[in-house]
C-alpha cells in the first residue's frame, strides 16, 4: 500500500448561484430569502450546540450526535457544502494550471455539489459519476477521465462517493478533494480504495475543506479523521510516512 496523507483546508465562504440549486424555490416564483436565511441560523445554532457539547469527546461521539441530529441541520450543512465549492475550485483550477498534477478527482454526495464543481471546473472538461449513471455513460467518461494521451483534455473527474465501483483502478490520480462528506468514515473511504491501490506509484493526498467558523471546522476535521481511519479499517495498516495535517 502506497503513502497517503489527509489534510483539512480552511477557506472563506464563496459565493452560491442559488438559483442553480436545489435551493432556487427560495428565489422564484417570490422572494424568500429572508425565511432561507433564517433556518440557516437556526440550523447552525444547532451545529455548534452540538459541538460545543462534545467539545473534548472523541470523534465518533461527535459525529454519532451530528449523525443523529441530521435531519435538523441539513440545509445548512448543504449551504455550507456549497460556500465551499468556489473557493475549493479556486485553489484545485491554480493548482491544475501550475501543473501541481495533471488530472484530479473531487468527491461530493448530492447533484448540487457535483454540478456546481463541474460548472467551476468547465475548462478542464469534467466528467461526472452518479450511483445511477448508465453503465454505458460511466464508461465514455471514464475513457475520457484515464486516457494518458497527452492531447487528452478532461482532468477533472467529480463523482458521487457512492458510485465508484470497488474494482475500480484509478491509481493514475494521486490528489484527491472532498468538498462533501457523510458522517461515516468507512463510507467516505471507501473509494479511496480505487485510487490508493497496488498499482498506486505516488503518494495520494486527500484533502477536505472547512469553512472559517469553529463548528464546521471541527466537524470537518472529525470528519477527515474517521475518514483516515476508516481508510486503515478496510485498507490494512499504512506505512509510517503517512500522516494527518492541520492547514489551518
Amino acid at each position: 500500500m502506497q503513502r497517503i496523507s489527509f489534510s483539512t483546508v480552511q477557506v472563506e465562504p464563496g459565493r452560491i448561484h442559488l438559483g442553480a440549486t436545489s435551493f432556487w424555490k427560495y428565489t422564484v416564483p417570490f422572494d424568500r430569502m429572508d425565511e432561507l436565511n433564517k433556518r440557516i441560523a437556526d440550523e447552525n445554532l444547532i451545529l455548534k450546540k452540538i459541538v460545543d457539547e462534545n467539545k473534548g469527546a472523541d470523534k465518533y461521539q461527535l459525529l454519532s450526535e451530528l449523525q443523529k441530529q441530521a435531519s435538523s441541520i441539513s440545509a445548512a450543512r448543504r449551504y455550507a457544502s456549497l460556500q465551499k465549492i468556489e473557493p475549493a475550485c479556486h485553489l484545485i483550477k491554480s493548482e491544475l494550471e501550475q501543473g501541481a498534477y495533471k488530472k484530479v478527482l473531487i468527491f461530493g454526495i448530492t447533484k448540487d455539489t457535483i454540478e456546481t464543481c463541474r460548472s467551476h471546473l468547465y475548462e478542464f472538461k469534467p466528467v461526472t459519476m452518479y450511483p445511477k449513471s448508465s453503465p454505458m455513460k460511466v464508461e465514455k467518461n471514464l475513457n475520457k477521465f484515464l486516457s494518458n494521451d497527452n492531447r487528452a483534455k478532461t482532468r477533472v473527474m467529480i463523482c458521487g462517493i457512492k458510485s465508484v465501483p470497488k474494482d475500480l483502478d484509478l491509481s493514475n490520480v494521486s490528489f484527491v478533494f472532498y468538498v462533501e462528506e457523510f458522517y461515516d468514515g468507512v463510507e467516505n473511504a471507501m473509494p479511496l480504495l480505487s485510487v490508493a491501490n497496488s498499482n498506486q506509484t505516488k503518494t495520494v493526498f486527500v484533502r477536505n475543506f472547512c469553512l472559517n467558523n469553529y463548528a464546521d471546522m471541527q466537524a470537518q476535521v472529525a470528519i477527515r479523521d474517521a475518514t483516515w481511519d476508516g481508510f486503515n479499517r478496510i485498507a490494512g495498516e499504512l506505512p509510517r510516512q503517512t500522516s494527518i495535517e492541520d492547514l489551518f
